[in-house]
This record gives C-alpha cells, sequence and structure tokens, in this order.
C-alpha cells in the first residue's frame, strides 16, 4: 500500500541526474515517492529554461504516477518546481478531492509559469503549506527581467501557511553536501516535516543537536558583517554552494527583506524583524531558536534574556546542574560552541554554570 505519497519537483534547468540536489535527495528518503525533473533541464530547451514550459507536463506525470490507493500527497519543490507543488494540488482537488495534501516548497518564484490562476493559489484540499525562503538573493522583486521574483501563495482562510526565511540566494538551499550547511539544513527540515507526518522513510532525521550544529555551520561559512543595535542582522555575506560553482560565490545584505516584509513574513534576527530575540544574532530564524530551546532549554533561556533579566534571576542547584550537563554537549559540537563564544554567548552560559546567576 502507499497511502502516503510525495510527488518531488526539481528546480528550471536542473535534473534527477544531480546526486546532491535536494529532491533527488528527498525522492530517495522517501518509501513511496515520484520526482518531476525541472523544465528547462533538457540541452536546448530555451522555453523551459527561460519561460518555464513544460510545467503542464509535470502536472500530467504526478497524476499518472499517483497510486490509487493514496490517501496523503506529500509535495516538495524548489523554483518553478515549488510552482508545479501548487499546479498539482489545484489538479489534485479537481480529479481526487479526498485527498489531503501537504506542500513544502523551497523559494518559490513563477517567472512566465503558465496557468496563473493555479501558480499562487491552493484550493481546500491543501492542509499545510511550508516554505523556506531565501533572504539575500539580489533580486529585490520587481521588474519584468526578474528571474527570481518570489511567488506567495494564497488559499482558505484557515489553510496553515508558514515560511521560514534562510540567509542565501535562489539556490542556496537545492545543494545537500557537506560544503554548504545551508542545503544540509534545509534537507533535514524537509526530512523532520515528513517524519513528522508519519510518512514512511529510508533515511530517518539526524539528531537535533547536530541539525542545531548546522544551522551554526551558516554562521560560520557565511558570516555576518553587521549587527543592529538589538543584536539582529544587518548584513551577511553569502557563499552560494551549488553544482556549478563549485567554488561558490559571495552576496551581501538582505536584498530581499522589503518584499519580504510587504507580505508579512518577518525574520527577528535580521534587521527590521523585531526584537524576538535579544541576541538575535545567535540565531539564524526562529527554527533555529526554537530547535535549540528544545535541544539545550536552560542555555536557551540565557542567552535570550537581557542583563538586566539575568540579574533579577538566580540558579537554583538544581538548575545549575541542568546547565552544566548542556554546557559539556554543546561543547561537542565545534560550529556551535564557536559562534556561541564568537558572541560572547559560551561566556555567558559557562559562568552561570559555575556560578548562580
Amino acid at each position: 500500500m502507499a497511502s502516503d505519497w510525495c510527488i518531488c519537483n526539481i528546480g528550471t534547468g536542473h535534473s534527477r541526474k544531480e546526486p546532491d540536489n535536494i529532491l533527488v535527495r528527498v525522492f530517495g528518503s522517501v518509501k513511496a515517492a515520484s520526482i518531476n525533473d525541472g523544465v528547462g533541464s533538457k540541452s536546448g530547451d530555451l522555453l523551459g529554461n527561460v519561460f518555464g514550459h513544460g510545467l503542464e507536463t509535470g502536472v500530467e506525470n504526478s497524476m499518472k504516477s499517483l497510486p490509487a490507493d493514496a490517501r496523503r500527497v506529500f509535495l516538495v519543490g524548489h523554483s518553478r518546481g515549488a510552482i508545479l507543488s501548487y499546479l498539482v494540488a489545484n489538479e489534485l482537488q479537481r480529479q481526487k478531492p479526498g485527498l489531503a495534501v501537504h506542500i513544502f516548497n523551497i523559494d518559490p518564484v513563477s517567472r512566465y509559469a503558465k496557468n496563473t490562476n493555479d501558480k499562487d493559489v491552493v484550493r481546500k484540499n491543501v492542509r499545510s503549506v511550508k516554505a523556506i525562503v531565501m533572504e539575500n538573493d539580489n533580486a529585490p522583486g520587481i521588474g519584468i527581467g526578474n528571474m527570481f521574483q518570489l511567488t506567495f501563495v494564497r488559499g482558505p482562510k484557515d489553510l496553515a501557511i508558514e515560511y521560514i526565511p534562510m540567509p542565501g540566494t535562489h539556490g542556496s538551499a537545492t545543494q545537500v553536501n557537506v560544503h554548504n550547511p545551508i542545503g544540509m539544513a534545509a534537507y533535514q527540515m524537509v526530512l523532520r516535516w515528513l517524519d513528522g507526518h508519519g510518512v514512511p522513510l529510508n533515511n530517518q532525521p539526524g539528531p537535533l543537536p547536530l541539525l542545531c550544529n548546522t544551522f551554526f555551520e551558516i554562521h560560520e561559512r557565511n558570516p555576518i558583517q553587521a549587527l543592529t543595535a538589538s543584536g539582529g542582522v544587518a548584513a551577511r555575506t553569502v557563499t552560494d554552494w551549488d553544482s556549478k560553482n563549485p567554488v561558490g560565490k559571495t552576496q551581501s545584505g538582505l536584498n530581499r527583506r522589503g518584499m519580504m516584509a510587504k507580505a508579512g513574513i518577518s525574520n527577528p534576527n535580521s534587521a527590521g524583524g523585531g526584537d524576538k530575540f535579544v541576541n538575535a544574532g545567535l540565531f539564524i530564524n526562529a527554527y533555529h531558536s526554537d530547535l535549540f530551546q528544545t535541544c539545550y532549554p536552560a542555555s536557551h533561556a540565557l542567552v535570550t534574556k537581557s542583563p538586566t533579566e539575568l540579574s533579577r534571576n538566580r540558579l537554583t542547584p538544581g538548575a545549575r546542574a541542568s546547565l552544566q550537563k548542556e554546557v559539556t554537549a554543546m561543547r561537542a559540537y565545534h560550529a556551535m560552541w564557536k559562534v556561541m563564544t564568537a558572541l560572547g554567548m559560551a561566556n555567558r552560559v559557562e559562568s552561570a554554570a559555575a556560578n548562580p546567576v
């Protein structure tokens, strides 16, 4: 039986022949799945590469691949492959309205995509939408020539839509290799999402502390250049690893921040994102903060407090013992401890573990 079915939709110009592509990795990690190559992935396909022609073929192939006994469908896509996820979801509503659909997309863009009525809207069969959006792409989201204009989806009023801002440019999260912690983190996020829904997997998500450390590796390889007065990230240099440019390229700033803010998406760790975290530069985004809190609750309570708040609290012996265990555990992860040390947070938790705060 294949009651849960996953459809992976690769982005423009890429195909299943690329082993490091995140959609290829996800496809291989799910027990019951199909995969669509990106439009324009065939040599000389200018119409697909530039104008997005061929998405309708992806819809047809997805419907043909769907098992008769499918009860839930999980769609994962990048770029125009993310738009294909929306198109497939709408076709499922027309042909098989009883199927529950969940979507996890990465940087959805729809430049010149056909089916304009379906490319940015989903229907009542879609139960949840989650999307990673890349903060540092050079394209600001305006103009007919903008290849990477973000597409924000609309749906029923009760639809749960979550956007997760991540450092990087349009393709940063799509390459899963040891040189690219952005891609490694994104891949693990997708696996955790599928596993959380109970989808049978061939490859289980890695340990939570390891994923937490991967987020800190993003800091290491994509260094912060400036912080706001409240500790948020004002500028970052991004090393954008991909299969065609293995030596990397750098992008600075948070160029999509304004566009994301207009769409109601804020990263509390970026300039203009608010003061959710007093020491926001420590965390990549709220997902990272929540992950850190799950793994190291006592330390999280310390690094998110202001000096004034810290002065009002005293740790009990039991709390101090828990903190000491967390310090030992965190020290085992090089990137995590290095970043915490650079931002003064390692000293804060070590001091608290040794003495009452």
